[in-house]
């Protein structure tokens, strides 16, 4: 479970976290079998808190993010496509993300209240990328176990700071990404946060605003 998320020398606790409270699926690659599909819920080998489904229905992925178990997340088929609209139960600028295996990519846009784009950014959780760290610990979840694979996997970590508060994000995966296993969390700090086990943050970035709009309003004037 987590207890904090460390950034520098900034400590955000369990009151700090804002979960994830719903999850609207705008495409997920469908599963039939085997290792078809994309997005699926996972969980920890002998874990309670979380669920495992092959064709997750957007209930039941927010079931799958919406807790502090590090052991149940989303987990994605190496050549799977998804397109996900992730909700939290409040707004904030502070995302954290968490990716097992430390070998894919993700796309992850910040919405605006209208569902229009105001940040993007594509990140990559390969060590070559240096865009996320490893977060100092391994989880070994029941897909991977039940594939005969029984060795846990290394979890990279990443924090990204928005310019403005958002509630909402669009996460996309696409089939030469790799696969990305992930959990989300946001952030608002609170005066006072509680202590414990500290998982290490990446750096938290600067998500860059999209420029194209004001390229082309700067082009026009």
């Amino acid at each position: 479970m987590l207890e904090q998320v460390v950034v520098g020398s900034r400590r955000y606790g369990k009151s700090d976290m804002v979960l994830v409270s719903s999850v609207s699926i705008v495409h997920n690659d469908l599963w039939t079998k085997g290792n078809e599909g994309a997005a699926s819920a996972d969980i920890g080998v002998g874990a309670s808190i979380g669920l495992s489904v092959e064709a997750p229905t957007g209930v039941q992925l927010a079931q799958a993010l919406g807790n502090l178990n590090m052991n149940s997340i989303v987990d994605t088929e190496d050549t799977g496509s998804f397109v996900l609209d992730v909700s939290f139960a409040r707004a904030a600028q502070d995302f954290f993300f968490w990716e097992r295996g430390m070998n894919s990519r993700l796309t992850i846009q910040a919405l605006d209240a209208f569902g229009s784009v105001i940040a993007e950014f594509n990140a990559n959780s390969h060590p070559d990328a240096r865009q996320f760290q490893n977060a100092g610990f391994s989880i070994l979840t029941g897909e991977i176990y039940d594939a005969g694979r029984g060795t846990p996997q290394v979890v990279g970590s990443l924090g990204l700071r928005l310019s403005q508060a958002t509630n909402r994000l669009r996460l996309i995966s696409n089939r030469n990404f790799a696969g990305p296993d992930f959990k989300v969390m946001a952030a608002v700090p609170e005066p006072m946060t509680m202590t414990g086990t500290a998982l290490a943050a990446g750096a938290v970035l600067l998500a860059r605003r999209k420029q194209r709009k004001q390229a082309s309003d700067a082009t026009q004037g």
